[in-house]
């Protein structure tokens, strides 16, 4: 019976201790289980946390190309890295034109958790560029002339998305001269603007002269009536009508800028300009000798080149042409300006001194009866000029016509190209044209995050 008794109590201590057992692994099990779901937490959300970090210095770069400021301070200063002892660290570089490549690690504060971002970004900055290859005042252009947005620098990219000019040509001719101005300068064709080709005025246009509104009625522009608006003073030159800001010599580096006289203009534009030239201003017509041009690419003639797509310059012509003989020319790559120098010329076109009398060529008062003198302010041959990038003219009137130097009037070809990449690099190396915006957008397929 003791025995009995013996053998029951020994079963239950067992099951006592069995059960003792069992609660004590139960609860440690769920005590580990608990840890690790504790440090799976943990991880998750210092993993996320170094992951938002990562995505800070991804933003941080996306803010910069946001503002055309800060972008074009980071740009010009590739690679970009920001500095380190924060939480996350980031890098820009460049690997193709327009694209860059971002590159930010970020950490968890307790610095336990890295994650990386790496994505590429296509970033354009928005410049105020022109509205066609050619933008003047009247436009005297043969039939036949060649304005274009060719491909002859880049025929890889020339095509790509917006490379392209809105207009072929822009005129902006005088409401109140627009018919009666003479265009002149050799054996001209029609009128490009009157034809046309640039547009015609028709009943009821309106433009701005002088900030006041003008509509066209009968033949003629008349002040628009009851008009009570106030507007602001017209643009007194093409320059300040496409860039905001009136032209001026000033506002360009002084070291980047080389200035040339025109009589030794072929010389002095093959020693003076380099690729560190930016601006190149050329005091009356330009003459251009054979022996410093090279065959053309893509016409018969030969030419002296300024600029090339990777250096493109700003060629500023005052009071002048360039002067070429048969078969030679000069092609500018970049942006070419026509201006005419200050002289005084009333309505007619004539020379006239601040008094409105008649004045020959060096200003002395003109006899009673002679014949005036008509200023060549009035208009510029273009012939024999070749342009990739855009072209203004601030003359009255800008033709294609004969060449100057050539008494057979040999015909020279004209051809303006737009070219919106050689603008752009062009515009990123001068101050005096800011950028008006700039956009982004991430490149389809390159985020990753590890």
């Amino acid at each position: 019976m003791y025995s009995m008794m013996q053998q029951k109590g020994f079963a239950v201590l067992t099951s006592a201790v069995l059960l003792s057992l069992a609660g004590i692994v139960f609860t440690a099990n769920m005590a580990s289980t608990q840890l690790v779901d504790n440090q799976v937490i943990g991880n998750y959300y210092r993993n996320n946390e170094a992951f938002v970090n990562a995505e800070s210095g991804v933003h941080l770069v996306l803010s910069k190309l946001d503002d055309p400021v800060l972008a074009k301070e980071m740009l010009e200063n590739l690679p970009f890295q920001s500095p380190t002892g924060g939480l996350y660290i980031v890098s820009a570089k460049t690997i193709a034109i327009n694209r860059l490549e971002i590159i930010s690690s970020g950490t968890s504060t307790d610095g336990t958790a890295l994650r990386e971002i790496r994505l590429e970004v296509d970033f354009l900055a928005l410049y105020p560029l022109p509205d066609a290859p050619i933008s003047a005042y009247k436009l005297n252009l043969d039939p036949g002339v060649l304005v274009d947005s060719g491909c002859e620098l880049d025929p890889d990219n020339c095509l790509a998305e917006g490379n392209s000019s809105e207009n072929t040509v822009a005129s902006y001719p005088d409401a109140e001269t627009a018919e009666t101005d003479p265009c002149t300068g050799g054996a001209l064709k029609e009128n490009i603007f009157a034809t046309g080709y640039g547009g015609t005025f028709h009943e009821g246009a309106e433009i701005r002269e002088n900030g006041i509104l003008k509509i066209y009625q009968n033949g003629g522009f008349v002040t628009a009536p009851d008009d009570d608006e106030e507007y602001v003073e017209a643009p007194a030159s093409i320059f300040e009508e496409i860039f905001g800001q009136p032209y001026a010599e000033s506002n360009f580096d002084a070291e980047s800028v080389v200035n040339i006289n025109g009589k030794f203009c072929s010389q002095e534009l093959s020693n003076l300009v380099t690729d560190d030239t930016e601006v190149v201003i050329i005091d009356g017509d330009c003459e251009i000798e054979q022996s410093y041009t090279e065959k053309s690419v893509s016409s018969e003639n030969k030419v002296l080149t300024i600029g090339s797509a990777d250096h493109p310059k700003f060629v500023i012509i005052e009071g002048g042409t360039f002067i070429t003989a048969p078969n030679t020319g000069a092609s500018v790559v970049g942006m070419l300006y026509f201006l005419p120098q200050e002289d005084l010329i009333n309505e007619d076109g004539n020379l006239v001194n601040e008094s409105g009398q008649l004045v020959d060529e060096d200003g002395v008062v003109l006899a009673e009866g002679a014949d005036p003198v008509q200023s060549e302010n009035l208009s510029i041959d273009m012939g024999g000029v070749n342009v990739n990038g855009a072209m203004l003219s601030d003359y009255k009137c800008s033709h294609d016509g004969y060449d100057q130097s050539d008494s057979k009037e040999t015909k020279q070809h004209f051809s303006a190209r737009f070219d919106k990449l050689a603008l752009t690099e062009l515009y990123k190396q001068i101050e005096i044209i800011s950028s008006t915006g700039s956009v982004y957008r991430i490149a389809q397929g390159t985020w990753r995050d590890f």
